[in-house]
C-alpha cells in the first residue's frame, strides 16, 4: 500500500501489555479504532466463484475477528480477483493441454507478425494474482502479514478497566446469494 513506510505501528495493548515502554499517554493507547466484528453479506452479483471465496474467507476473517461490514468492499475485491484468476489459470492449462507440440499455447500467443508474447490468459492471471495478493495483505491472509492485523471487537480489554459494551446479535451477517 503506497504511503506506509517502515513498521507499522503497534497496537495500543501491545505496548500496554509491555509495561508502556515508550510511555504513550493512556489515550493514545485506548483510542484506536475498533469496529464490530461482523461479515457483510456476499453480494449478489458476484459469480458462484467468487462468491464460495468471499463466505469461505469471510467465514475465517470472522471467527478470528478481522472483519468488518466496512471491509465489504475489499472482501469483494478480493474474491473478484480470486474466480478472475482461478477462470484465466483454468484457460491457460486447458490450452497448454491442446497444445501437443510444445504445451505452452496458454503461456504464450504469437503475434500476427510472428512475435512470441505472453499470453492474454497469462496476463490475466498474473494481474489477477497480484492484485489477489495485495489486498489479501490488508486481512492478513499470508504467514507475514499476520503478524501485522489486529483483531477488532469483541478483544480482549486492557488490564483494570471496563469491557466495552457490545450490542448482542448474529456476527455472522446474512449468506443468503
Amino acid at each position: 500500500m503506497a504511503g506506509k513506510v517502515g513498521r507499522p505501528a503497534k497496537p495500543g495493548k501491545v505496548h500496554w501489555l509491555a509495561g508502556n515502554p515508550s510511555k504513550k499517554p493512556l489515550n493514545q493507547l485506548t483510542g484506536e479504532f475498533n469496529p464490530d466484528v461482523e461479515l457483510a453479506k456476499c453480494p449478489p452479483h458476484l459469480r458462484r466463484e467468487a462468491r464460495k471465496h468471499y463466505r469461505l474467507i469471510g467465514e475465517e476473517l470472522l471467527r478470528y475477528g478481522l472483519v468488518s461490514k466496512l471491509d465489504f468492499g475489499l472482501l469483494s475485491m478480493l474474491a473478484v480477483n480470486w474466480a478472475k484468476w482461478q477462470w484465466a489459470q483454468k484457460r491457460v492449462d486447458d490450452l497448454n493441454a491442446e497444445d501437443e507440440e510444445h504445451g505452452e499455447a496458454g503461456y504464450v500467443a504469437t503475434t500476427p507478425n510472428g512475435y512470441k508474447v505472453i499470453s492474454v490468459y497469462e496476463q490475466l492471471a498474473r494481474t489477477a494474482e497480484s492484485s489477489y495478493h495485495k489486498l489479501s495483505a490488508e486481512f492478513g491472509l499470508s504467514p507475514s502479514n499476520r503478524s501485522r492485523v489486529q483483531p477488532g471487537n469483541p478483544q480482549m480489554g486492557l488490564p483494570g478497566m471496563d469491557e466495552p459494551e457490545q450490542p448482542m446479535g448474529s456476527a455472522l451477517g446474512d449468506f443468503s446469494a
